[in-house]
């Protein structure tokens, strides 16, 4: 039997939904607003705020508030997902080389 501290689970929860709401608005930064005619320098730093807020304040809040979320956990799962794309980065095929 496998017991699971809630606390634990809802960081490693809201750290991995940080990461996927992070990765959908990338993936809409990268195809929109980096093309050469939408392109601004506040749009690009309005999304590095975002990006700022978007993993940072969880963390924060998980520190400041340890007995309702892990701040660990937020920290493990931010962790674990940069070690993924590393390792899947790394068996990737590069195209055109």
């Amino acid at each position: 039997m496998i017991i699971v501290d809630w606390k634990l689970a809802l960081g490693w929860l809201l750290g991995w939904s940080c990461l996927l709401v992070l990765g959908y608005f990338r993936e809409k930064f990268y195809t929109v607003l980096l093309s050469g005619e939408n392109f601004s320098v506040k749009k690009y730093v309005s999304y590095i705020v975002f990006v700022f807020i978007i993993l940072w304040l969880p963390l924060l809040l998980a520190f400041m508030f340890p007995q309702v979320i892990n701040p660990y956990a937020i920290a493990g799962a931010y962790v674990a997902d940069r070690f993924l794309l590393f390792v899947t980065g790394i068996f990737k095929k590069e195209e055109g080389v």
